[in-house]
């Protein structure tokens, strides 16, 4: 009789407690406009439609920088940046407004299409998109004025919670409009964290070139503490996409969001790994390790038990093999 491989046996037993952990929790994704626009974002939404089907509440939360700059170099426009912020003015915002209009379609066109060709398939996805977000003008900072570039001053934070226990998926772009009328570009990832602070999410998630955060000696950290987060920020090691998202990850942990992680836009699956596996891929902020000593409780009992049935199974073997 031919042996059948146990190993989607395995990972489906050890999949099973985070399946739990997750379900009916709130979890806003940062995606990219990089991430939108790599090869590999068909298998990123694929992996969101499975979050979403395994009862895990989305809100994503999308940036279109390299798409906003492709539009500005086809109409010969320049833009300006003070302080890692694009200064949007009346010619950019044009742009800015396509751009992100162009991508929220193109998302919601990914999702929609996501289920086809899978056991899933017919399953209802509904994606909604609105004025959960309201702007104002950052106005001028050190002699530069910021012109229609805003800030968040306002999250509907009933009306996203109300989408998401219909069994909506929540998509916000760098858009939003004023009190007084006026469209504004946010800063995506400052939009994205806001949001999960105001939602009080269990998870930020953001996608970067890296899987993680690379050290200066090459390996990806697997887990990273506030302080330490402030001083690789401080130092800059860091840079691009991944110091954007750190930045961010920073202020939610230090504002009530548990774990932040950053995991690669390129790597097939990444999401599923992250969230699903013991050890994660990428790199998880936390507010406090996940590796801690602590007094053992009554709920233990099962665990420790299971541990120490391991345990001898373990030193049975051994010793059976060195009495052959």
């Amino acid at each position: 009789m031919m042996d059948r491989s146990t190993e989607l046996v395995k990972g489906f037993r050890q999949s099973t407690p985070y399946v739990n952990a997750h379900r009916d929790k709130t979890m806003v994704i940062y995606l990219s406009g990089e991430a939108v626009s790599h090869s590999n974002f068909p298998n990123i939404v694929s992996d969101i439609a499975l979050l979403h089907s395994l009862g895990v509440k989305l809100v994503l939360v999308y940036g279109a920088r390299p798409q906003i700059d492709q539009r500005l170099q086809l109409q010969n426009l320049e833009t300006n940046y003070h302080k890692q912020v694009r200064v949007t003015d009346s010619n950019t915002l044009p742009q800015v407004m396509q751009a992100a209009g162009q991508l929220q379609l193109a998302i919601t066109a990914h999702l929609s299409m996501s289920l086809n060709n899978t056991p899933m398939a017919g399953t209802d996805l509904n994606i909604v998109s609105g004025n959960f977000v309201i702007a104002q003008p950052l106005g001028v900072e050190d002699g530069i004025d910021y012109q229609h570039s805003g800030r968040v001053r306002r999250i509907d934070v009933q009306g996203i919670n109300r989408s998401l226990e219909q069994g909506s998926i929540v998509l916000i772009g760098p858009v939003a409009g004023s009190v007084t009328g006026e469209c504004f570009n946010l800063v995506s990832e400052e939009l994205a964290t806001k949001i999960a602070i105001k939602l009080q999410a269990a998870k930020l998630i953001g996608f970067t070139p890296e899987q993680g955060y690379v050290s200066p000696e090459g390996g990806v950290v697997p887990e990273l503490m506030p302080q330490q987060v402030a001083n690789i920020l401080k130092e800059e090691l860091a840079f691009g996409c991944s110091k954007r998202f750190l930045q961010a990850a920073l202020h939610a942990c230090r504002r009530g969001v548990q774990r932040s992680h950053l995991i690669s836009y390129a790597e097939d699956g990444a999401l599923i790994q992250e969230l699903f596996s013991r050890d994660g891929i990428g790199t998880q902020v936390v507010t406090e390790s996940a590796e801690q000593i602590r007094q053992a409780t009554i709920d233990d009992i099962g665990g420790i038990l299971d541990l120490i049935s391991h345990l001898r199974a373990t030193v049975f073997w051994y010793a059976a093999q060195e009495s052959n």
